[in-house]
């Protein structure tokens, strides 16, 4: 999963960089992981 994340992270930062910050980007990808975890205990 972090190998996924963080080729997910580069592609966004390489596609919009000056959209994110570091922050922004740490706080979206922690709730996605934490509803992916989520996700997969329910199923």
């Amino acid at each position: 999963i972090d190998q996924d994340v963080s080729a997910a992270t580069k592609d966004v930062n390489a596609a919009e960089p000056t959209v994110f910050d570091d922050e922004e980007v740490t706080m979206t990808m922690s709730h996605t992981l934490i509803k992916m975890k989520v996700e997969k205990q329910d199923s």
